[in-house]
Parts: C-alpha cells; structure tokens; sequence
C-alpha cells in the first residue's frame, strides 16, 4: 500500500499518546489518588461513546527521519455522550507536563 509507512506511523503515535506522560506520570497520578484523565473520562462518559480527537496532537521526535517519541498535547478532547446527551468534553492530562 502506498500509504502505508504513514498509516504504521500514525498508529504508532495513537500508541504513544495512549501511554500519557508514561509509567512514573500515570503513577504519580494514582499516588496521589487520582484518576488519570482516560480514566475520569471512562468513569463518566456513557460506555464505548467517547471519541477522542485530540490523539494526534503534541510533539514527536525523530531520528534517522524515523518516529522514536511523541508527546501528546496535555489535553484530552473528543465527543461522548453522557446519559444519551452528545457531549464535547475537554480533560487535562495531568501525566503530561502537569497538564499545563
């Protein structure tokens, strides 16, 4: 496929981003008694409705003009529906730079 190093590179970005700030953000997260901002969002919005549209946005680094880090936008954005109700809902992701 054409397109196809694109596609395997955008995927692996979503993977990246779904990690947040990575293993010591989530931890300091849950030290703290705290949710992380995916899992406020599953707590809250109805099951299986949440679609992000923020995933893809932050910063990446590369090597050798190959992806080696992304770092998601200390937000999390997507629509959702709560009780039925279409919803935009907008977290921060305190994992990431203290979400600011």
């Amino acid at each position: 496929m054409v397109w196809q190093n694109e596609i395997d590179e955008l995927n692996r970005r979503l993977e990246m981003a779904e990690k947040m700030g990575g293993e010591p953000g989530v931890s300091r997260q849950h030290d703290n008694g705290k949710l992380t901002v995916r899992e406020r969002i599953k707590a809250f919005a109805d099951p299986g409705t949440f679609n992000e549209l923020s995933a893809l946005a932050g910063s990446s680094r590369y090597e050798n003009n190959e992806l080696v880090d992304f770092v998601s936008y200390p937000r999390v954005i997507g629509t959702s529906k709560i009780n039925g109700m279409r919803v935009l809902l907008d977290g921060g992701d305190f994992t990431v730079r203290g979400g600011a």
